[in-house]
């Protein structure tokens, strides 16, 4: 767990980030947020990019955590997809500064951030790929690119923002529950389409 710090450096880069946009963000305003020195932010991240990339991956680390335990869990294909997609949702559904900052894309502007980024989100591909196909024994064999379908299943998660502006009546949980319901299904269609979820 990250000393208390760390976490209150990432917590306040996380809105600055999405409010000024990475380029206009500056340090000083992050330090401020965070009750701490502008030194304090560069001992733990020397660079601008160095802090986007700890956003990212604070994140991205949560997201990796729910696949550990949402794909050790019992249940059909179609439940753990479910339930993934459910839990996806609800993390990006309180956190729409997150969303802000990846629907701006620093990372495919910035040349600095975009190896480091570029690492952090293979590395969530393929930990997402090897999570389905260890989990889900009939995907194993899908005639698919499986790092595009990956790929595309992360980016789902960004577009909550627009399901939540096509349906304000509905009730936040029960759209989550909604879309994930239907993306359980639709993946489960289209991977196990023979055998059935």
């Amino acid at each position: 767990m990250p000393n208390e710090t760390l976490q209150a450096i990432l917590d306040a880069a996380l809105p600055v980030f999405a409010k000024s946009g990475f380029a206009a963000a500056r340090i000083s305003d992050i330090a401020d947020a965070a009750g701490v020195g502008k030194g304090t932010v560069y001992l733990y991240f020397p660079s601008k990019e160095d802090l986007m990339i700890g956003v990212l991956e604070a994140y991205a680390d949560q997201m990796l955590e729910l696949m550990d335990e949402l794909f050790t869990e019992e249940g059909s294909p179609e439940d753990q997809i479910h339930h993934f997609f459910h839990a996806a949702y609800r993390l990006l559904a309180t956190n729409v500064d997150l969303i802000t900052i990846i629907e701006q894309r620093p990372f495919l502007t910035n040349k600095k951030l975009r190896g480091r980024a570029e690492m952090m989100f293979r590395n969530m591909i393929e930990r997402l790929i090897h999570k389905i196909t260890t989990s889900m024994e009939p995907i194993q064999d899908a005639p698919f690119d499986l790092e595009i379908i990956a790929t595309a299943a992360i980016g789902i998660f960004t577009s909550f923002p627009m399901y939540r502006i096509l349906h304000p009546e509905e009730p936040e949980e029960a759209l989550i529950e909604r879309v994930s319901s239907e993306m359980a299904r639709f993946f489960c269609a289209a991977f196990l389409s023979e055998k059935g979820c």
